[in-house]
């Protein structure tokens, strides 16, 4: 009870700084189901048949009588009495109607009658039930699979998927003027308009990151410092250690397992409750054809190297075959990489030669490095292929630092050489020298402008930063909204999942703004109206507290285990942010009611499932 009382004490406090915000998270996470498919294969179609015939569903080893939820087999069975007298005092688990992507019906094994929700007794012969499983659409990801926050063919959290300009709600003017974001067209300069971050579509700034799995909030996943690149002492993102404030140098991206497979349900796009967890293979996805077109439809087996992806023609299924170079490399690896056992040091290293193939360096890199720490008697083998990953990776740093100062960005390129040198120590003397090359080059210049042109520069730069605090602000405020939004319960749990998502990247976007031009050279004369470090830390806490009150609601929906590492997450973003560690507790108190151990995966079947 105290437990329990000192839960509630925390949700009701604001959800931990919410209600500084405006808003109220209201209630717990709601499950919903989906209408079932049509039954499939031999033992569905003699649940089926026996179904019709009013005679008990055929025992056999998987979940099977497929019958329509709204018959009920077995109601006028004449031997339903003498089974109930021989077999209802043994408590039994239900059978189920195998359905992939809808609700399993629950059905006595004895009668085969379908179940009401909660029962733990066959209203037809007595016979004792055990707890059934329960198959949901997956209310974060919503049926995806995918990490909402990298990959590419994701819904784009700048607009919350709208398509509408996020400065300017699509109106196209802001306080009487032309929109700076939009350019008055009211549309996402993110995702162009339609909704969607897609890498075929180009509308990925440059260096952000549309792999799965990687940090997008440091350049090229590098794991660096997105304003300086390599630790300078008075940068006001990383206070001088180098590494990037989200991943801490690791270059992953934090919100998922590394993957860009969704934390929720591990990828499948479905909630299982009281049953084992489907696989990646079982969802349908979007597989990108070299041209950019797009093939909706489900992977059956791994590549080999051909690509075989099932389409729906109708009624009916059409095996389409794609050779490896028809196929967009992203796509190409997560197919290999949904069929490989990611606890295997080969298959790490499979799927690294697989993304060094396809110039996808930053997945490579990882590969490698997630195969050595499986296997450590192999890590000092490995070490050569790492070395060589790293050095291409650096290389190609190099080559678009060269290429942006070709351009005339010269901001970009000087962190890009920063970068190189923080990357490649002892070996960064052509960085190094570019980079001085590109500042006395930048000084000449300056220097021989006349008076009014130098006057005209530095007043654009003081009316830059002064936009820039201003968009600032307006994004913090989208992410209250957004937050508000979260809570409202008639929305529905996947809403509030996408807006807890969605709230979190514009405020994320709000110190990605901060970042561009606080460390600008030359700086602006005039002072920012607060310190850029100061804006950094409101943004910041501001991701804290979002982070937290969707982990207190992930906690009061039974979510124990998403529940903790959200908190988790809010502790590394923001330490200061209150009441962290009562949602940890409470998730963690939760996790052993339900017998889960952490890191350990779902129960087994039992033996009338098997």
């Amino acid at each position: 009870m105290r437990s329990a009382r000192t839960f509630a004490g925390v949700r009701h406090a604001g959800l931990l700084g919410i209600a500084l915000l405006g808003a109220a998270l209201l209630g717990s996470a709601l499950l919903g189901g989906c209408a079932p498919p049509r039954a499939r294969g031999k033992k569905a179609q003699a649940g089926a048949a026996a179904a019709k015939t009013g005679e008990p569903a055929p025992q056999v080893r998987e979940s099977v009588p497929a019958a329509a939820p709204d018959e009920r087999p077995g109601a006028g069975d004449e031997n339903a009495a003498a089974r109930a007298a021989a077999g209802a005092a043994t408590p039994r688990s239900v059978v189920f109607e195998q359905l992939r992507g809808g609700v399993f019906t629950p059905r006595c094994p004895e009668c085969g009658e379908t179940q009401p929700t909660g029962s733990t007794h066959c209203g037809g012969c007595g016979q004792e039930l055990a707890p059934w499983r329960r198959e949901t659409v997956c209310p974060q990801c919503g049926g995806s699979g995918s990490c909402l926050h990298c990959g590419d063919d994701r819904p784009c959290l700048t607009c919350d998927a709208s398509g509408r300009c996020a400065n300017c709600d699509g109106v196209g003017s802001v306080d009487g003027r032309r929109c700076p974001e939009c350019s008055g067209r009211g549309t996402c300069a993110d995702c162009g308009g339609d909704g969607a971050r897609s890498s075929a579509s180009a509308d990925f700034a440059p260096g952000a990151s549309h792999l799965p799995g990687i940090c997008t909030t440091c350049l090229y996943g590098s794991g660096l410092c997105p304003t300086c690149g390599d630790g300078a002492e008075d940068c006001p993102t990383c206070s001088g250690d180098g590494l990037c404030p989200d991943c801490r140098g690791s270059g992953a991206c934090p919100y998922d397992r590394g993957d860009g497979l969704c934390a929720t349900c591990d990828g499948t796009g479905r909630e299982v409750v009281n049953g084992p967890r489907g696989t990646p293979a079982d969802r349908h996805w979007n597989v990108r054809r070299e041209n950019g077109a797009i093939l909706a439809g489900r992977i059956p087996y791994a590549p080999g190297p051909d690509l075989t992806v099932m389409v729906r023609d109708g009624r009916k299924s059409i095996a389409m075959t794609l050779v490896p170079d028809k196929v967009d490399a992203i796509s190409y690896y997560m197919a290999a990489r949904d069929f490989t056992a990611l606890d295997d040091a080969d298959g790490r290293v499979t799927l690294a030669e697989i993304a060094l193939e396809r110039g996808l360096l930053p997945l490579a890199r990882r590969e490698l490095q997630r195969a050595a720490d499986l296997d450590a008697g192999r890590a000092r083998r490995l070490a050569g292929r790492r070395k060589r990953v790293e050095t291409l990776r650096v290389q190609s740093w190099m080559d678009e630092a060269r290429a942006a100062q070709a351009q005339g960005d010269r901001e970009r390129a000087a962190l890009l050489y920063h970068m190189v040198i923080a990357g490649s120590p002892g070996e960064n003397d052509a960085a190094r020298v570019a980079l001085t090359d590109l500042r006395r080059a930048e000084a000449d210049e300056e220097a021989a402008r006349d008076d009014a042109t130098r006057a005209r520069r530095t007043k654009a730069r003081d009316a830059r930063v002064a936009r820039t605090v201003t968009r600032a602000a307006r994004r913090l405020a989208l992410a209250e909204r957004r937050l508000a939004a979260a809570g409202d319960a008639t929305r529905g749990a996947e809403n509030a999942r996408f807006s807890f998502a969605a709230a979190e990247h514009a405020a994320l976007q709000a110190a990605e703004l901060i970042r561009a031009d606080a460390w600008r050279t030359p700086p602006p004369t005039t002072p920012w109206p607060r310190p850029p470090r100061a804006l950094l830390d409101a943004a910041q806490r501001m991701r804290a507290v979002i982070t937290l009150a969707q982990a207190v609601e992930e906690v009061a929906g039974g979510r124990f285990a998403v529940g903790r590492t959200l908190a988790l997450r809010a502790r590394a973003l923001a330490p200061e942010v209150e009441a962290e560690s009562d949602v940890v507790a409470e998730a963690e108190r939760g996790m052993m009611r339900r017998g889960v151990r952490l890191t350990t995966p779902p129960p087994a079947r039992d033996a009338d499932e098997e």
